[in-house]
């Protein structure tokens, strides 16, 4: 099928000005915005295509499948790299009502890697995918000097059925946003891995050992509360917070949804340890990498019912920590119940103490 592409006018810049360097971390939402608009494609196989909020594309080969498609990097850590990347992989997948089944995998690896390196890498990814039931279907390899650190981005591809799919667009004021797991454990299992030995000096090795197994226990996949919610309830958005903590979710949530978001903070679960280390390094949890904790929105009944099941079935905390509503503000409530406005990250806050 032959695809229509949107003619867009381009802008010009007069003169040659040399521009500032855009931060580390994700693109300012209103860049990405115009940079999708000119890529605009009109073609009914597209069910959900790239926008502003979006983590995977949602394609129709056939009147009753979809394809699920997303890409996600592993930048952070070298460390156990095969669970981590096919996590956030998974995670963007389950949201929409998929099942991951395929991953290509591109791997960068520094100068000065070794034979033991790569094999190590690689079982690290099979036995992830193992684990997971997903089949490493291709990708590409290379050893160069344009990066420092191991990096892993994977393109993971899973199916869903049209009448599984999870749609935003059902989304309405009044449906309440229920927060499943805990905030910020990839964040805070991070910290305690890279600035191991000042987390260790401050708190003591147990606290440090502790703080970093939240990266496998509880984890950061949210496939089983993910797909409960899509099996069984009427969740009508998924969304899991990552880069930029709970603070760019809600905001994200707000534009797939087309509603404005009113949030409670003092119903955002938030662990010790985390909020020891980020007061520790000086930084707001709630812009901290995030993921291992889920969104849904649901109608108020249906996240009762959710809450009651996720933690009978899969023993996971969740907590209703607030609502869409008609406007297009995105506000939270601190212990005085005024509202303020949810504050932008242009970066995440583990960036900050990384680059420290």
């Amino acid at each position: 099928m032959k695809k229509r592409y949107r003619k867009k006018p381009r802008s010009r810049t007069p003169g040659k000005a040399k521009r500032a360097p855009l931060p580390l971390g994700k693109l300012p939402a209103d860049l990405l915005e115009r940079c999708l608009a000119e890529a605009a494609v009109d073609d009914p196989s597209i069910i959900q295509g790239p926008h502003v909020g979006a983590d995977a594309a949602v394609l129709a080969p056939t009147q009753q499948d979809m394809l699920v498609i997303t890409s996600d990097p592993i930048t952070f850590t070298d460390e156990k790299i095969g669970p981590h990347l096919l996590a956030v992989n998974i995670n963007d997948i389950v949201t929409t009502g998929g099942f991951p089944r395929w991953l290509v995998l591109t791997l960068l690896l520094p100068e000065e890697t070794t034979e033991e390196d790569v094999i190590s890498i690689f079982q690290s990814v099979v036995e992830a995918c193992r684990r997971y039931d997903i089949l490493l279907v291709g990708g590409h390899t290379e050893i160069t000097d344009a990066v420092k650190r191991t990096v892993a981005a994977g393109t993971l591809v899973g199916l869903s059925r049209k009448d599984r799919r999870v749609d935003p667009g059902r989304a309405q004021p009044g449906d309440d946003i229920l927060l499943i797991g805990p905030l910020a454990i990839e964040g805070t299992a991070l910290l305690a891995r890279e600035r191991k030995e000042e987390v260790i000096e401050v708190f003591g090795k147990e606290f440090q050992s502790r703080a970093e197994a939240l990266l496998n226990n509880p984890g950061i996949c949210i496939s089983e509360p993910a797909l409960l919610a899509v099996g069984r309830y009427l969740a009508h958005a998924l969304h899991d917070p990552t880069e930029g903590g709970l603070a760019t979710a809600l905001r994200e949530l707000s534009a797939i949804t087309s509603c404005g978001i009113d949030v409670q903070l003092d119903k955002v679960e938030i662990l010790p340890e985390t909020l020891m280390l980020c007061e520790h390094f000086a930084i707001d949890p709630l812009g901290l990498l995030a993921s291992g904790s889920l969104l849904a929105v649901l109608p108020p009944d249906e996240a009762k019912r959710l809450s009651r099941a996720l933690n009978e079935h899969l023993r996971i905390s969740s907590s209703v920590i607030g609502r869409l509503t008609e406007d297009s503000q995105c506000v939270w409530r601190r212990g005085d119940g005024q509202p303020g406005p949810i504050p932008i990250f242009p970066r995440d806050e583990i960036v900050r103490v990384l680059e420290a």
